[in-house]
């Protein structure tokens, strides 16, 4: 198995952004999360694809498939979060639950394995 697929890393910087991006209207933070839902259900397939390869995968690559599933699902619960709560409330983006689903997020991304 080699190295194949997105990594979480390019998320870092777009979660990062999600968390400054306040001045901007509601619709800025929707685009946004847009752009980070697209990456994570990238990710998910590619997981996906590793998780049926896992059987066949020697013990360090089954370490990394085991360690890169708790980041994904961590990133993926907070944008759906983050998603509803702008669906919800859009005019409430300073709220702290919100600023903590987009702090989450980037610190999740950015302490991310590489794979």
């Amino acid at each position: 198995m080699r190295r194949r697929g997105p990594s979480c890393q390019p998320l870092t910087g777009r979660c990062r952004h999600a968390v400054t991006i306040q001045p901007l209207a509601w619709q800025g933070h929707a685009e946004e999360l847009d752009r980070i839902k697209e990456r994570i259900n990238t990710i998910g397939k590619t997981i996906s694809k590793l998780q049926n390869l896992r059987s066949s995968a020697s013990p360090w690559q089954r370490e990394a498939i085991d360690r890169i599933m708790p980041v994904a699902k961590k990133l993926a619960s907070n944008t759906t979060a983050a998603i509803e709560h702008l669906n919800k409330n859009p005019l409430r983006i300073n709220e702290p639950q919100y600023q903590q689903y987009l702090k989450s997020n980037a610190e999740a991304a950015s302490n991310s394995p590489r794979w």
